[in-house]
């Protein structure tokens, strides 16, 4: 028996060496801060009057690679992230806080897939209810270039678009 353990041992060090050696030939990961202060507005057309855009807050990226160096996954996490819009005709206004994490994978058969969780926005309506896209948004794009495929698990009030009722919210 003792001699049995003694040659399973080898083998054993040899797959944690290989392991060692795996792990400290792939790079560390990367993250960057990246403080947002930004203003912009969004023409009349999409609302029919002009909605000025205040975005702010910390996005927080990470991005790992491979042993080669290639980038395989990246996250970026929304950090005290508030955005606020308002209608530049009448003052009205409308605010969310972005507490988000998205998670992108790059797959070795050059397909990538993207989720999103957590809340992208919420805003209270004119009529004191809550328009929100709250939940996990998971997207596949193909490696082929077809058409990706787009899942949704929570609360989605905008429908393909982030918020198309915020322009009756600021229009009151």
């Amino acid at each position: 028996m003792h001699r049995y353990r003694r040659f399973l041992a080898l083998p054993a060090a040899i797959l944690a060496s290989a392991a060692l050696a795996t792990s400290a030939l792939a790079m560390p990961p990367e993250q960057i801060l990246h403080e947002i202060q930004d203003d912009f507005v969004i023409p009349s057309e999409a609302c029919g009057f002009p909605i000025a855009v205040h975005a702010e807050g910390s996005i927080r990226e990470t991005m790992f690679f491979n042993a080669d160096g290639e980038l395989v996954r990246a996250t970026a996490t929304f950090v005290n992230f508030k955005e606020s819009w308002t209608n530049t005709l009448t003052g009205a206004s409308a605010w969310t806080v972005h507490s988000a994490t998205q998670h992108l994978t790059l797959n070795d058969d050059g397909s990538a897939s993207l989720s999103i969780t957590g809340v992208q926005g919420r805003v209270k309506t004119p009529q004191g209810g809550f328009i929100a896209d709250i939940g996990r948004m998971a997207i596949y794009f193909p490696a082929d270039g077809s058409d990706p495929v787009v899942t949704f698990a929570g609360q989605d009030d905008g429908q393909g678009g982030p918020f198309p009722e915020l322009c009756d919210a600021l229009a009151a």
